[in-house]
């Protein structure tokens, strides 16, 4: 017991030196006055593994200072550490990596990105995603409170990593839209190892064209947005799906977005709906499926874990989506205070009631979406929120809207470009 309550003490004051506040600390494997790991695992999923320094109690693992120019191989001349990491058990989910050597973790996928820590021999974390050509790992390191990027040569991958998404970010297109200018757009961002997508409205050659280049496409129907729910909700999914697949009968794409911003009678009714169009989209081979996309502001917390519950059964992949915008013309993007912490980033009061279904954001804005685009405000939040999203799209670029028209993005994608790339500082 004494032995339990030392550890405690010093593995609560490991915590309380980070820079994040991590969630479900435990020690695991006393064995003979020995700790064999603390696991603490953080509100994104992001896990991290420490081992004894050799006297049974933990230390966290060193951050050297890394050299200002990095070797080629991307393990600078550290001293390795004495300790001998035990086997950890492959985890049941999720692609969790373990450092061969000590290997640099930098702010994008490549090495012209600073480096802004140096993981050591043995260090274990989770990979959320890989780069566009398969090279780099995308992860949460804690210690520096940041997402970053690592050289998948020098890490050993276990557990579920066959299937990794990789980040995806891109605009959101409906007819009109100039399919040179997209085209150069999606080179610009593969270029930096973002893998580019488009969520497509009705423009169904687009979305052929784009998945032939190499695009990830996210395809909206021309069949409206939402159903009226004056049917059971069974029957209603069903039939919504139907006509969906219908219409993009002999067209390419990789997800199907079912719904969008749809008042739904109740969660009851919503979770009931969600599990129907999965099953009929599975049946149909739809690839993957966004069954419905939330606006500002919705759902409600409370309906949460109802709604979330609907998505776990799936055999096919989904993924939540959302709509993100501040709401009141005038507000940035980019801003988190106690108003947008309800808007813009309502989904983070709510992300650890999905157990693992990933988000997706099919349309972002600053305001209502009909405001001139500011491209350093998107800037700002694509660095606030990268890795939080599965893919990511700018609204919009097509003919233009009548009460959206300032905010059409056609003939400016290179400014877009810059903003969605997120240069290394």
């Amino acid at each position: 017991m004494k032995l339990l309550r030392s550890a405690g003490l010093i593995l609560l004051g490991l915590l309380m030196s980070l820079a994040v506040l991590p969630v479900y600390p435990s020690i695991q494997g006393v064995t003979n006055g020995n700790i064999a790991r603390i696991v603490v695992e953080f509100d994104d999923g992001s896990t991290q593994v420490f081992l004894p320094s050799g006297g049974g109690l933990p230390t966290p693992p060193v951050q050297p200072t890394p050299s200002a120019t990095a070797s080629a191989t991307e393990r600078p001349p550290l001293v390795i550490p004495t300790v001998t990491p035990e086997p950890t058990p492959t985890p049941e989910t999720g692609c969790w990596i373990t450092a061969t050597g000590n290997v640099n973790v930098r702010g994008g996928p490549g090495t012209s990105y600073a480096v802004i820590a140096v993981a050591p021999l043995g260090s274990i974390t989770r990979a959320l995603a890989r780069s566009a050509d398969g090279g780099w790992y995308k992860v949460w390191w804690f210690p520096k409170n940041a997402y970053g990027w690592t050289s998948a040569a020098y890490w050993t991958p276990e557990g579920v990593c066959t299937g990794l998404p990789t980040e995806s970010i891109g605009v959101w297109i409906g007819t009109g839209a100039y399919l040179q200018e997209i085209l150069s757009l999606g080179e610009t961002l593969k270029a930096t190892g973002i893998q580019p997508v488009a969520t497509v409205y009705g423009y169904d050659e687009m979305m052929t064209w784009l998945v032939d280049k190499g695009w990830t496409v996210v395809a909206r129907p021309w069949i409206g947005d939402c159903p009226y729910f004056n049917t059971g909700p069974e029957r209603n999914a069903e039939e919504w799906v139907d006509k969906a697949v219908a219409a993009l009968a002999g067209r390419k794409y990789t997800w199907l977005s079912l719904s969008n911003e749809c008042l739904f009678p109740d969660a009851e009714y919503a979770a009931t709906w969600i599990r129907a169009a999965i099953r009929e989209a599975e049946r149909l081979g739809v690839p993957r499926l966004v069954p419905v996309v939330w606006s500002t502001g919705h759902p409600e917390l409370s309906d949460v874990p109802t709604l979330a519950a609907a998505y776990q059964d799936a055999t096919i992949p989904v993924c939540w989506g959302i709509n993100v915008y501040s709401a009141i013309e005038g507000l940035p993007l980019s801003l988190l205070d106690d108003y947008t912490a309800w808007t813009t980033f309502r989904y983070r009061l709510y992300r650890a009631d999905l157990h693992g279904v990933p988000l997706c954001v099919t349309e972002f804005a600053a305001g209502r979406g009909s405001t001139p685009p500011d491209f350093e405000d998107m800037r700002r939040w694509v660095q606030m929120t990268r890795g939080e999203f599965l893919f990511a799209t700018a609204w919009y670029d097509s003919l233009p809207y009548a009460q959206w028209a300032q905010a059409n993005l056609r003939g400016q994608l290179a400014q877009l470009a810059l903003a969605l790339i997120d240069p290394p500082m």
